[in-house]
């Protein structure tokens, strides 16, 4: 089919050129340059124009057409991806890739209508894929289900000739659908969509189990695995780098915590959370040592403010507890001993 598209193609670019020589020497051009626009024949418009000599007693005219030309091709264009989607969207996938098809022996090298097209066909082939998964999908469980009754068939009926003709069936059925699943999951992995890829290979598995479909499994199921974990990391990466960029370093240490967890090895969490760590430790270093000053000078309240916000980054922290229990203490003792203002 598609050679014969090439030739077809090959033969009208042949009766253009032909008819394109012949026009460019008539002296009436203009009307059948009217004429062509008429049937957006754009293709035999720009290849006379490329022909017509300079002494054709119609040629300033003829050249001075070309921007009402373009125009015509513009609007040509907008008309035929204005059809094929109306196409499209009734369903009608064929005629609206005609659309593009007629359009493009007019402009074969215009890009817009390629792409167009491109998408197009995109679009088609992938509801095709769907479908075709789909079904693939829907007779792998149906021949799952009616496994038992074919076992209780075999069983009962040993001697059976058409009992045993169907089932040998059934089996010949299960080897062609677990085959087709086996290359669904090729497909799948070379899409990076590992879901289907399981999928397709634990059906497969329970069609046929053998040790080769047994092994891709579990190769197809790791390799999901690890990229569920490397998608959940950049997750956390970034909701860490969110927290620090908002001063909020408690939340900013879990989400780093949380990500070594789930990947001990990662470079630069291990990086992040050395950083982290040794600011947080600063901090804590800095902010006793303003607390411990404010608290000698009789800033018990003050000191106590600062270790409490210093309590909140670490909770774990004795020192800071020791801190703040006796600040808390001593503030009470103080609240207690301080007179009430004698009311006026």
């Amino acid at each position: 089919m598609k050679i014969y598209k090439i030739v077809l193609m090959l033969i009208i670019l042949t009766q253009i050129a032909s008819c394109a020589h012949f026009y460019a020497s008539q002296n009436d051009l203009n009307s059948y340059i009217d004429n062509w626009l008429n049937e957006n024949n754009f293709l035999l418009i720009d290849k006379t124009i490329k022909l017509i000599d300079s002494s054709h007693p119609q040629y300033n005219k003829v050249i001075a057409r070309k921007s009402d030309i373009e125009k015509h091709k513009v609007n040509y264009i907008s008309q035929t991806e204005h059809k094929a989607q109306i196409f499209k969207e009734k369903g009608l996938w064929t005629e609206a890739i005609n659309e593009y098809n007629t359009a493009l022996i007019q402009l074969p090298d215009n890009k817009q209508l390629t792409a167009s097209k491109a998408i197009l066909l995109n679009q088609h082939n992938k509801l095709i894929n769907d479908l075709k998964k789909e079904m693939l999908l829907k007779r792998a469980y149906a021949l799952i289900e009616y496994e038992n009754v074919y076992q209780k068939l075999e069983i009962l009926a040993p001697n059976d000739r058409n009992a045993q003709i169907d089932i040998r069936r059934h089996q010949n059925e299960k080897e062609e659908v677990a085959n087709h699943l086996i290359i669904c999951s090729e497909y799948a992995l070379g899409k990076k969509d590992y879901a289907l890829a399981e999928e397709c290979l634990q059906l497969s598995s329970q069609l046929i189990n053998t040790e080769a479909v047994r092994s891709l499994l579990i190769r197809t199921k790791n390799k999901r695995k690890a990229l569920q974990n490397k998608k959940r990391a950049e997750e956390l990466l970034a909701t860490y780098k969110s927290a620090y960029t908002a001063g909020d370093l408690p939340k900013a240490r879990f989400h780093i915590n949380t990500l070594i967890t789930l990947q001990p090895e990662h470079p630069t969490a291990i990086n992040l959370k050395a950083s982290l760590d040794k600011e947080i430790k600063t901090l804590l270093d800095k902010g006793i040592a303003e607390g411990r000053e404010l608290y000698s000078k009789n800033n018990i309240k003050d000191a106590l403010k600062i270790w409490q916000n210093l309590y909140k980054i670490e909770p774990d922290n004795e020192e800071l507890k020791k801190l703040i229990s006796r600040a808390k203490k001593v503030s009470k003792k103080i609240d207690t001993l301080t007179p009430n203002p004698t009311p006026q």
